[in-house]
């Protein structure tokens, strides 16, 4: 079955610098997009009628994003509504960003035979993060996605998906330019992972999580749930140095003890 989605998609810039225990950590050529959308097509590739929702989040704070669309009764007795909701925390050491989305819809007396969709709904996420950091650190990645689909027509389209990918351009000083983690995450599957460490580095981060539902046979009535997180986390590696330092630290208060005795 084909089917017609259409979605808006709103950016943004952004340079965030923050202080990790002395160790510089920036962001920057920061991109979101945050949307839900109902369309209805009638059997024919005019959108007769459709509500669409966009919105952006700051990964550079801690904040919330939410939003929804919907068609009460655009035609022959169809229905629909989508709603998504994204969190983001931001701090020195780590990136989190989870969510939920939600789509509803009842084809209504649908279009039996037709080649289009009387009633579609899509939700999406997605974020694109450049950063360095310029001291040695060990970096851990994962994301996961959890999507439920329930209805009384189980062949038509349901989709969900989560796509993570971390792309190097430098490493230690060297030109990298490839993908050093790159998974998909569908349905209810647990998605991925991944771990490194190095000097320094400049990374891209980008994660894409959406579901898409739609149906034209008469009387279905469907719904989708899915819910996603990405968590990122920067550890700093102490330099020899400062290892011989709190090595010394603490070996000083057992040193005068000794002596007191």
């Amino acid at each position: 079955m084909k089917y017609t989605v259409l979605f808006l998609i709103l950016t943004a810039s952004a340079t965030v610098c923050s202080q990790l225990h002395g160790q510089t950590l920036a962001l920057f050529n920061v991109s979101q997009t945050v949307s839900s959308q109902i369309a209805y097509t009638a059997g024919t590739t005019t959108t007769f009628a459709n509500d669409a929702w966009t919105g952006s989040y700051d990964l550079g704070v801690t904040g919330i994003t939410n939003g929804s669309s919907s068609l009460p009764n655009p035609g022959l007795g169809s229905s629909g509504s989508g709603a998504l909701f994204a969190d983001h925390t931001f701090n020195a050491l780590s990136w989190d960003l989870n969510g939920s989305a939600q789509g509803i819809i009842n084809a209504g007396l649908g279009n039996p035979g037709s080649s289009f969709p009387t009633i579609s709904q899509t939700t999406i996420v997605s974020a694109n993060l450049s950063f360095f950091i310029d001291t040695p650190f060990t970096i851990n990645l994962q994301s996961t996605l959890v999507s439920q689909f329930s209805g009384n027509v189980a062949y038509d389209p349901f989709f969900g998906r989560a796509q993570t990918k971390l792309f190097a351009q430098v490493i230690d000083g060297q030109l990298v330019n490839q993908y050093v983690a790159d998974w998909d995450t569908f349905f209810g599957s647990t998605g991925g992972s991944y771990t490194g460490s190095f000097n320094s580095a400049v990374f891209r981060l980008e994660f894409g999580a959406d579901a898409v539902l739609d149906a034209n046979d008469p009387g279905a009535a469907l719904t989708q749930f899915s819910s996603y997180d990405l968590q990122m986390t920067v550890s700093p590696i102490p330099e020899p140095g400062s290892a011989l330092l709190l090595a010394a630290g603490a070996f000083i208060p057992l040193l005068l003890r000794r002596r007191q005795c």
